[in-house]
């Protein structure tokens, strides 16, 4: 399998409800189809970690007008 080494970077993303979410980026890319995979995630226990959990429960949520 050839697969590149990962590399990692922090980035911050902006979400309209749960505001500002700091992750750390992987990529992962494969030199025999191209394809790119690409993983954000959350520092275990951080407040991004925690508004993540808010928008799970928040996506389960249905809202009558």
């Amino acid at each position: 399998m050839a697969v590149q080494p990962l590399r990692s970077t922090r980035k911050q993303l902006i979400h309209p409800h749960a505001g500002p979410l700091d992750v750390q980026c992987d990529f992962v890319l494969s030199s025999i189809t191209g394809h790119r995979l690409v993983i954000f995630r959350p520092q275990p226990g951080s407040a991004t970690a925690a508004n993540l959990e808010f928008l799970q429960v928040l996506g389960e949520q249905t809202f009558d007008a």
